[in-house]
């Protein structure tokens, strides 16, 4: 028996550090913002960023279109990636 609840309680472990560490998430207006969203989402529920960068990619071969949209919330800085009007990545910094 106990060995059961130690194999789920380290089952349970494992996958709660593996969700934290490969997918990072941003909470803006009550929504969660995650990896595959599109922009228009993202920009109706969190407004419009403190500032933005753009990039072509690929350029002058018909390029890809990419931004980073980066956000200050709660001493953090959180950067939304976006490729082809989808969120890409999430990351954070500390300020």
């Amino acid at each position: 028996m106990i060995k059961k609840v130690s194999l789920c309680a380290i089952l349970f472990l494992c996958l709660s550090f593996s969700n934290i560490a490969f997918s990072q998430t941003l909470r803006c207006d009550g929504r969660i913002i995650k990896e595959g969203m599109d922009k228009s989402f993202v920009l109706e529920h969190c407004g419009e960023p403190e500032h933005k960068e753009r990039t072509i990619y690929g350029a002058p071969y018909g390029g890809v279109q990419a931004e980073k949209l980066y956000y200050e919330r709660g001493g953090r800085r959180i950067i939304v990636e976006i490729r082809m009007d989808e969120v890409t990545n999430i990351s954070w910094e500390e300020e």
